[in-house]
């Protein structure tokens, strides 16, 4: 699955170092299991953010979801089992205090959806990365 992302993750690390985590490292869970998707990066790099920068993203994430589920191509998705599931999912932008509640937001938001992970991967990508598109 990782032909889908927007860059390689190994690029996270020309700008991120583990070195910059200042806090305790936090065993993030939110994303399911990949087999071409090596998703320690990411929590690696989230584990660098803090909670300042987890809010930020949170609100940034809250708009492009916002955007997805205002697309009225939505409605041609495969089946209607899938519109559904997609057209019910919400995220609240409300401030997080913690990396364990920053976790389990978006772990119930992805529910170990592959799809929906790829996505939350790709914002992410945008959202530190902005210039790439």
């Amino acid at each position: 699955m990782s032909e889908y992302l927007l860059i390689d993750l190994d690029n996270f690390y020309k700008i991120y170092s583990i070195d910059d985590i200042k806090d305790e490292y936090f065993n993030y869970t939110f994303l399911p299991n990949y087999i071409s998707i090596d998703i320690d990066i990411l929590y690696d790099i989230y584990n660098c953010l803090d909670i300042r920068q987890l809010n930020n993203f949170l609100i940034f994430f809250y708009k492009e979801w916002s955007k997805i589920k205002e697309n009225k191509d939505i409605i041609i998705l495969p089946s209607a089992k899938r519109r559904k599931l997609i057209l019910s999912k919400t995220i609240s932008p409300n401030k997080i205090n913690s990396k364990s509640e920053f976790n389990d937001k978006i772990k119930e938001f992805i529910n170990d959806d592959q799809i929906l992970g790829l996505f939350f991967i790709n914002k992410t990508i945008l959202f530190l990365y902005p210039h790439i598109l």
